[in-house]
């Protein structure tokens, strides 16, 4: 009786828990992630715009990225705060990611950052319909 009951429960949830756990990103964002990985190598260090900082679209580009930290020391917890403020045009391009960035998908509205940059000689390709990827020289 007790076996038949957690099969139930086991049962109940296979097929509830895909409805409770839902990953919600656009076709678009996701096309964008494929076409960037298509136009770069395995090994291609990116940064991703904010808006494409979730950990289940991420797989698509299917490349190390910069992330948001909740835990880890103060440094490595500012690392990625400060590429979003450089992403979002409140802060300058960080050296540290300068310097070690093969490639950066940013949205094709942030103007600021862009113009950073294309400063640095960072050449630029669209990807899907809102991004675009630079890549460093």
């Amino acid at each position: 009786a007790v076996a038949s009951i957690h099969t139930f429960y086991g049962l109940c949830l296979a097929v509830a828990y895909p409805t409770l756990n839902l990953r919600a990103h656009s076709l678009s964002d996701a096309t964008a992630l494929v076409d960037a990985r298509s136009r770069t190598t395995p090994g291609t260090r990116f940064a991703v715009d904010p808006m494409l900082q979730n950990y289940d679209l991420l797989g698509y580009l299917a490349r190390p990225a910069i992330m948001p930290m909740a835990t880890g020391s103060g440094l490595e917890r500012s690392l990625p705060l400060s590429w979003q403020n450089f992403a979002e045009g409140r802060g300058p391009l960080p050296e540290l990611f300068s310097q070690r960035l093969d490639a950066v998908i940013l949205h094709r509205d942030r103007r600021t950052a862009a113009a950073a940059l294309r400063a640095k000689n960072w050449q630029a390709a669209d990807v899907g319909g809102d991004f675009v990827l630079w890549r460093s020289e």
